[in-house]
């Protein structure tokens, strides 16, 4: 499920193929980088998601692969309170 406003830090991929890491690579979407998560689309689950202070549309299939925790969870101080 995707959390619309959600911010936090990526902490990983479900899906470890070459082509979404290749992909996640070039929007600057890596391990340990802040994301926020700003609009959802209902029709196509198009996600809006800001990177950088960078503002990016991915899919719906790109948003349900990246894992992304709150700072705390990050920080490993109340890991799984962001679920």
């Amino acid at each position: 499920r995707i959390w619309v406003y959600k911010r936090g830090f990526v902490t990983g991929v479900k899906d470890s193929s070459a082509e979404l890491l290749q992909y996640a690579d070039s929007l600057g979407v890596t391990i340990n980088k802040p994301i926020k998560v700003i609009r959802r689309e209902p029709y196509d689950g198009q996600t809006l998601i800001l990177v950088d202070e960078k503002e990016l549309y991915v899919s719906e299939k790109f948003a349900e692969n990246i894992i992304v925790v709150c700072k705390n969870c990050a920080e490993g101080r109340t890991p799984g309170c962001c679920f």
